[in-house]
């Protein structure tokens, strides 16, 4: 899709851009030689190429750069931090280009994990509840009420301890700024 897109846009402001140079030739033709026809279609081409020619262009660059990024992405550069060192730009710039192509579907069936991974979305299937939760950040640790060993929960609210088969809730953080005096 963003391939066809960019052709489009690539070929109207060449077209624009032709126009302009083809319009003033016709427009100076026109003039000279009475021809009105040919003096008002010179005028329409050179507006054209003058003020639109420009502006297809600048959408033909952005929408260049979201294919490179697109490619690299199909081809298997599937974190930003990758990304980054491939194309030579900062995190933000590759992320907020990640975040377009994903909302403009130029990468159908893609999803972005944790602002880091850009993964097919067929493929996040494969992983199980507690890789997605790590991926996403959704994870918390705490120890187990019973036997005292560490135990993962991956998203949800209760975990059985694969030590001693205590059933375990997730103890509510306290806030980072709490009086313990009060």
């Amino acid at each position: 899709m963003i391939k066809r897109k960019t052709s489009a846009y690539f070929w109207i402001a060449l077209l624009g851009s032709i126009g302009f140079v083809a319009g003033v030739v016709m427009t100076i033709f026109g003039a000279t030689n009475s021809k009105t026809i040919m003096l008002v279609a010179g005028i329409i081409l050179i507006v054209f190429g003058f003020y639109g020619a420009p502006m297809f262009w600048i959408k033909y660059g952005e929408l260049k750069n979201y294919s490179q990024i697109c490619q690299k992405v199909q081809s298997g550069i599937n974190t930003i931090s990758l990304l980054c060192s491939s194309t030579g730009k900062d995190e933000k710039t590759v992320r907020d280009t990640i975040n377009i192509c994903l909302q403009n579907n130029y990468l159908p069936n893609y999803v972005l994990i944790k602002n880091e991974y850009i993964v097919k979305a067929e493929g996040i299937k494969q992983f199980e509840a507690k890789d997605i939760a790590t991926l996403q950040g959704n994870v918390t640790r705490q120890k187990c009420n019973q036997c005292g060993a560490e135990i993962v929960f991956d998203g949800t609210n209760r975990v059985v301890c694969p030590y001693c088969g205590a059933t375990n809730l997730v103890e509510p953080k306290q806030p980072e700024n709490s009086n313990k005096w009060e």
